[in-house]
Order: C-alpha cells, then structure tokens, then sequence
C-alpha cells in the first residue's frame, strides 16, 4: 500500500507540470506492480483546491471524478486531532496540517512508502516511491 501525496498527484494531472513524466512513470510502475494507492479526503481538497487555481476548473473536476479509484481514508475528528498535535509539535513552516495527516494516516495503517515529491516524508522516516 503506498500513499498518494498533493504533490504527485498534481504532477500527474497537470502535463506543464514539470514533474509530469517522472511521475507518469511512477504511478504506471505502481500500477504495473498491482500496488494498491491510498488517499485521505484532506489531500483530495488539497489537490482539487490547488489544480482548479493553477489549471482551471476541468482539471480539478477531473481529479475530483478520478481521485474515487484510490482507496479513500475520510479523516475523522480523532485522526485530525492526532495530525494537530504533530503540526503544533513540529512547528514547522514548511510542513503544512496536510502532511501531518498524511504521516498520522500512514503510521495508523502501517505503511512506509508514499508517492509524493515532499522530502517532509523522509523527514519523518518514510521511504518515496521512485
């Protein structure tokens, strides 16, 4: 199981991205290996938020249609308090309330890989897809 993150997510959808290829390549791999990919509803708002400011509305409808393939974890209020308490921990500038529910979601779920183009996660002692 590997975690999709903003970051490659919004490569993928957007082709001037210039991540698009590298990340066409790893989500084909993953696909190709029979990896099951997981989200959270606070990176679906993320990734739709983010595609409709730089892309336009149709990317982000698209990704919003897409994004139900995945397997979908919907943040409840005991994984976003877990994921408030990391980011008040960390005090980071960098490091946004998204990331740290992506980290609380993984840790619950045991998995140690995501997709993502955000070194915060080999900062907090996950493996990225490549």
């Amino acid at each position: 199981m590997i975690l999709l993150d903003t970051s490659a997510l919004y490569a993928l959808a957007d082709t001037a991205d210039p991540r698009h290829r590298e990340a066409l390549g790893v989500h084909d791999a993953l696909a190709g290996a029979g990896e099951a990919c997981l989200i959270h509803s606070y990176v679906i708002a993320e990734t739709a938020a983010l595609l409709q400011s730089r892309a336009g509305y149709e990317a982000a409808a698209c990704f919003l249609r897409d994004a139900g393939t995945y397997e979908t974890v919907w943040v409840n209020e005991e994984t976003h308090r877990e994921a408030l308490a990391l980011f008040t921990r960390l005090k980071s500038r960098t490091i946004s309330l998204v990331d740290c529910v992506s980290f609380a979601v993984m840790k619950r779920r045991g998995i140690t890989t995501a997709f993502a183009f955000d070194r915060h996660f080999v900062q907090q002692g996950f493996s990225l897809a490549r």
